[in-house]
């Protein structure tokens, strides 16, 4: 009686493992460009009631990346392409509104900036790790376009699993985007000048 269910046990650990061996060789392959993806909300800290400031511009977005090559045919470097600029200062507006400021193209106060960094590493193996990395820099002007304040912030995000998708890293992107507009609601200095 032993035998027969160390038997059965074995041969659903073989059909077990025979079905993860199939899955992850048919998950499809990712590509090292994908479209960019929507940005997480933004962790904002604590929400100001009422409008801060005479209001505040978003202008778009720069994009400022430099792309390294894999060294490695394990790994796949995985970069958003397509309207960059555009979804930054949408969810920049989205965060800034969340937080309590007026936002308004003809503010008295601008905030631009350039994406320096926004790319997944994809690790491929039995269990994939995605390590995705971004940095935006922004600078705070004033109506006559003297710079106030520049800033660099930066996000992570790692997800390991086995078989991932272009839907994996897509989040992965998001998140580590998210993180890093996050930093820049955690910098007092650049907070006390967008509520000036």
């Amino acid at each position: 009686m032993k035998s027969d269910n160390c038997k059965t046990r074995c041969f659903v650990a073989l059909l077990f493992l025979l079905f993860l061996m199939h899955f992850v060789a048919c998950a499809p392959a990712i590509s090292n460009k994908i479209p960019v993806p929507r940005i997480d909300d933004v962790n904002v800290g604590e929400v100001v009631n009422g409008n801060l400031s005479n209001g505040l511009a978003v202008e778009l977005f720069g994009d400022g990346r430099e792309v390294a090559e894999s060294n490695s045919e394990a790994e796949i470097v995985v970069v958003p392409e397509g309207s960059i600029d555009v979804r930054v200062k949408f969810a920049l507006e989205r965060a800034l509104q969340n937080k309590g400021f007026a936002v308004s193209s003809f503010a008295p106060k601008s905030i631009s900036g350039e994406v320096r960094n926004w790319s997944a590493v994809v690790k491929e193996g039995f269990v994939a790790e995605i390590s995705s990395e971004a940095t935006i820099y922004i600078e705070l002007s004033d109506a006559s376009n003297k710079r106030l304040f520049s800033g660099e912030y930066s996000g992570t995000s790692i997800i390991k699993r086995p078989g991932v998708n272009r839907t994996h890293v897509e989040q992965s992107l998001s998140k580590a985007m998210s993180e890093a507009m996050s930093q820049m609601f955690r910098d007092r200095k650049l907070m006390a000048l967008l509520g000036s």
